[in-house]
């Protein structure tokens, strides 16, 4: 049988399970039943000795392949690169992840490359995110996009062009979309993320979740 529901209950002496947590949520304007589903889903991976979650062992279980794109993504909360999370980070990465809409869903592509947040890449950077979205092995389409980038006369590209490019090529995106897809049927219900979706641009519009946090608390995603 399925394993009973765990209900998220503070806990300040576990990292990630306190007060910090409870800030957070309230930032991100997450209700309490929405708290104790995403918990009940962290716990599912939890080590019981350590409250933590190996990364890896996530994407394994729910079929996802952890490539390089993935380690950029699911690392940039993880400041000391142990491939472990907490449940504070658990519940920012997902959240950020899987309430991105297709707009947004570049953005956040766009922002992991973007550390100035200038708001604008080089046509070299922009290149190399698109091959580790891809894996080093893009297809031809793809290809045929990335050579147009390179018409581009000053070599820089802003969010707001990679946004339109992605638009009418679908495909640069495809990798990450999958994984988003299998995720959100996996992590509670794709209905739940869907519905988080909707909220998260009433409440931030297109606003990645390192301007969100910023709010709070700067040194926690930098």
């Amino acid at each position: 049988g399925s394993a009973a529901f765990r209900n998220y209950t503070r806990k300040d002496n576990i990292p990630g399970q306190g007060k910090q947590l409870l800030a957070v949520s309230r930032i991100l304007k997450l209700k309490n039943i929405d708290l104790d589903r995403i918990f009940h889903e962290f716990c599912k991976y939890e080590d019981p000795e350590t409250h933590l979650a190996d990364i890896k062992v996530i994407f394994r279980l729910n079929r996802v392949p952890y490539g390089l794109c993935a380690k950029i993504f699911f690392q940039v909360l993880d400041k000391t690169k142990s491939e472990h999370m907490d449940f504070l980070q658990f519940l920012v990465s997902f959240w950020s992840f899987l309430s991105l809409d297709e707009k947004a869903l570049s953005s956040f592509c766009f922002s992991q490359f973007d550390t100035e947040r200038s708001g604008s890449l080089e046509i070299k950077e922009l290149s190399l995110l698109i091959h580790l979205i891809w894996e080093f092995k893009p297809h031809k389409k793809v290809m045929n996009a990335i050579k147009l980038l390179d018409l581009n006369l000053d070599g820089l590209i802003t969010v707001a062009e990679f946004a339109l490019l992605c638009k009418h090529q679908p495909l640069i995106l495809k990798p990450i979309q999958k994984a988003q897809k299998r995720f959100r049927n996996k992590i509670v219900f794709t209905r739940f993320w869907k519905e988080l979706t909707e909220r998260r641009y009433e409440d931030f519009q297109y606003q990645t979740i390192f301007d969100i946090l910023q709010i709070y608390d700067p040194s926690y995603v930098i």
